[in-house]
């Protein structure tokens, strides 16, 4: 079996008065990568180094799981014939097989068959078939009185009687959107749920339908797409054609109300379109329930697959669930494959009040560039108390509180209700909308235009990037241009590109909107259209006057490009560049050379390098300035999910964050991990491993190298409840050690050798206990200031003494 991963050696060459030298260092943030960690080591004993690897299998223990199940993904040598033995050796056989080649296998055991099939040759990866459940809506005890307004409105509004206390589409200017298009029946949107209530009179005319199907055969598969009697959709529960919503909450009608409720038609609600088709995937049973599985979502995913290859417009998908406490790579290979055919997958960021860059959960986290999760706002415009959060993982924020839609208690049922769940809907029926008037562009243009057009909402700042909040009217009634320009300097009559320039659009103060590359370009594009105001700036330096651009407002406007040119009033008297290498390494044999890896500098929205075939790349002409380092497989889209931190020299003091380091070069290795196998480690304490107490690890043991040497070692010792209710420090140097409330207390300050290679071999405390995630954290400090940082993770599983352990809660998803 092959495993992969990536070592990353990143080294800093600085070009100062025509000499090189060696000037910049690696420095980890504890705040930001050790509490994410913490948060998703109990998600998946596949973590290392501080960063998290690519969906891949765990231990069954850790999460619920479907008992009498196994999902495996045999290598792709291994013969129809040699799977059906591997599994007859244990008593299993295959009950299922997806698009993805992940295979669905009844087995006596999950336990017994996982242990006996993750070491075998045949087997590339193994798990349980793990549990999800709804996002479900929150008790709302501030909605809205369902009492109909029923005045008379102007011809220019829908007629539907609640559409005046609908104020999430008011909030989003679907009014003006509507302006332009009210929806299309071309346009396919899936709702993955409990199914939905089809005979609702403000749903059905916007009810997808198989028209072959319809006047085919019962029992038949007319359309021969693989699925029988799929008339308005598919039960990826029961495998058959039955998608009417069960139960009383009826998350799925909620969902496809806010899409697509008939508009106009004198009835209930109106959504985001008029007219939509929507397509219900039922891949649960009684929402809220735990017997849901993940099987069944990969089954409705090859069912929209199947449609796409039928030619079906297809064009977007609903997500309003989270996985039980793991991440399931065989759903990821899912969605990943759902994502590579040109689907928007519209997620729910969860209601657990959480940072999901710290607490991440699945699907929504996925890293896939046709994701768009959603946090929930409220009538104020400000972040609803339930919503997640976070800069990585949440993309927009859209309505969420007090919501009216749809509802399966009859025909013309309608509820009021809080959540996450809403403000998907509400951005995915937003991408319907724009197709319906633009229906060649594609799902990441979508994505990137719903981006772009959002309101910047300063309440929302601290949550998610630019405080972005749906604007579907902007979306739809405003021409999208781009602007573009160069940064230079002059060194007495010549002109010099000037990298690593932050270049900010209209009022944003907080990350630039672009960072110019080793030519000293940058690219603002998806601009929409109004008068722009376009500032440079770079630590150091001032910049000419920002430069007032106007671009046409008028959707009929062509596109549009300004140039917006900057020149340094400063001229620049040292340059530098940043080296790097990305290696591929498997275990037992030599590292390999990874070409075709994207280099980001902060956030700069395009690559400004690019690995070669010697795993070779390089950054020129940047500034001094702190540079957050981001890797991205070109070929794959897997983005290392850590960042190192460059730091290039400046004069301020050193309690200003930026000290002078004139050899600094501290030696560590972030891993970037390949999505098409599990990883394995070699670390010294069997990192992300989860073994009994009695086989808890006594040493940490390892070595720090720096050019300069080592003057100091410093280590920290966490541990966790899996449900995240206690983070405690273990306190190794006060007068009473023992576990503590969190704080970032040491466990041990080693002074260092001096020496250019440092070897620590450090006991840990003897006070464990069984059901907790336990970190070890280290801050290694060369002689000139500079530091590294790196995490090391562990679980145990069993105790030795029951009656002293505590009872942690079981891993679970948010509630809504």
């Amino acid at each position: 079996m092959n495993f992969y991963k990536f070592k990353i050696s990143t080294y800093f060459q600085v070009f100062l008065s025509g000499l090189e030298a060696i000037d910049s260092f690696m420095k980890s943030h504890f705040s930001t990568s050790a509490l994410r960690l913490l948060a998703t080591s109990a998600l998946s004993a596949t973590l290392t180094c501080g960063l998290l690897a690519a969906p891949s299998q765990a231990a069954p223990s850790l999460s619920p799981h479907v008992a009498g199940q196994i999902l495996l993904h045999f290598t792709p040598s291994t013969s129809a014939a040699a799977k059906t033995s591997v599994l007859a050796k244990i008593g299993g056989s295959i009950k299922h097989t997806y698009s993805t080649g992940w295979v669905l296998a009844n087995v006596p055991s999950t336990e017994t068959a996982f242990s006996a099939l993750k070491n075998r040759s045949e087997v590339a990866a193994v798990e349980p078939n793990y549990l999800f459940q709804s996002i479900n809506p929150i008790k709302d005890d501030t909605a809205a009185d369902l009492n109909a307004n029923k005045s008379v409105r102007a011809s220019t509004t829908p007629n539907d009687p609640y559409y005046p206390q609908m104020w999430g589409l008011k909030q989003i200017g679907a009014a003006e959107a509507w302006k332009t298009t009210t929806g299309s029946n071309d346009v396919v949107v899936a709702v993955m749920d409990t199914g939905v209530r089809i005979t609702h009179n403000d749903l059905k005319a916007n009810i997808y339908t198989n028209q072959i199907e319809l006047h085919g055969k019962p029992g038949v598969d007319d359309d021969h797409n693989g699925f029988v009697d799929d008339v308005h959709g598919w039960n990826s529960v029961e495998s058959n054609g039955d998608v009417n919503d069960i139960g009383s909450v009826a998350h799925g009608t909620i969902i496809a109300g806010v899409i697509g409720a008939v508009g106009n038609n004198g009835r209930g609600i109106v959504g985001v379109n008029w007219r939509v088709k929507i397509l219900p995937i039922r891949m649960q049973k009684e929402q809220g329930t735990v017997d849901n599985h993940v099987s069944a979502v990969m089954e409705g995913i090859d069912y929209l697959l199947a449609l796409r290859k039928q030619g079906v417009n297809v064009r977007g998908v609903n997500c309003s669930f989270d996985l039980l406490g793991d991440q399931a790579r065989s759903l990821y290979d899912s969605f990943k494959a759902l994502s590579q055919a040109g689907v928007l997958i519209s997620c729910a960021a969860g209601n657990a009040n959480h940072n999901s860059d710290l607490i991440p959960t699945y699907p929504e986290d996925y890293v896939l560039p046709n994701i768009i999760t959603a946090g929930a706002t409220t009538i104020t415009d400000e972040r609803a108390d339930f919503s997640d959060f976070g800069f990585k993982t949440v993309h927009i924020f859209a309505p969420g509180r007090s919501i009216i839609s749809t509802n399966n208690t009859s025909d013309d049922g309608i509820t009021v209700g809080s959540g996450t769940s809403y403000s998907a809907p509400y951005v995915l029926g937003a991408a319907a909308l724009l197709w319906s008037s633009q229906p060649n562009l594609t799902a990441q243009q979508v994505k990137t235009r719903l981006l772009a057009s959002a309101t910047h909402v300063k309440a929302l700042r601290p949550f998610v990037t630019d405080g972005r909040r749906l604007n579907v009217g902007g979306l739809l009634n405003n021409a999208v241009h781009t602007i573009s320009g160069s940064t230079l300097t002059t060194e007495g009559t010549t002109s010099k590109p000037v990298a690593g320039v932050g270049i900010f659009l209209d009022n944003n103060n907080g990350t630039p909107d672009a960072i110019t590359n080793g030519a000293g370009r940058y690219t603002l594009a998806n601009v929409m259209g109004g008068n722009h105001r376009v500032r440079a700036q770079r630590t150091g330096m001032t910049f000419s006057a920002p430069v007032t651009v106007y671009l046409p407002v008028s959707k009929a406007a062509d596109p549009t490009t300004v140039t917006a040119n900057f020149i340094a009033q400063t001229p620049i008297t040292r340059l530098y560049s940043i080296i790097g290498t990305v290696e591929q390494i498997i275990p037992g044999q030599e590292n390999r050379p990874k070409a075709g890896v994207d280099v980001y500098l902060n956030d700069s929205p395009s690559p400004l390098a690019r690995s070669n075939a010697q795993g070779k790349w390089i950054i020129k002409n940047l500034l001094p300035n702190a540079y957050a380092v981001r890797l991205i497989d070109s070929q794959t889209g897997q983005v290392a999910p850590d960042v190192k931190v460059v730091y290039l020299p400046v004069t301020t003091p050193r309690s200003e964050g930026f000290p002078y380091a004139p050899n600094g070069n501290v030696e560590t290795a972030f891993p970037f991990f390949d999505d098409r196998a599990p990883s394995v480690y070699n670390l010294n304490i069997n990192d992300g491993n989860t073994f009994p107490l009695t086989a808890a690890p006594t040493h940490f043991i390892g070595s720090v190298k720096d050019e300069t040497g080592i003057a100091s070692f410093e280590v920290r010792f966490f541990r966790a409840l899996p449900d995240y209710s206690v983070i405690e420090v273990y306190d190794g140097t006060g007068p009473n050690p023992g576990w503590k409330p969190y704080e970032q207390l040491p466990l041990a300050i080693i002074p260092g050798s001096g020496r250019a290679q440092f070897d620590f071999d450090l006991a840990l405390p003897n006070y464990f206990v069984s059901g907790y995630i336990y970190d070890l954290y280290y801050v290694a400090t060369d002689t000139t200031g500079n530091s590294t940082a790196s995490n090391n993770f562990f679980y145990l599983k069993e105790s030795a003494t029951p009656s002293a352990a505590p009872s942690p809660s079981t891993p679970s998803s948010p509630s809504s």
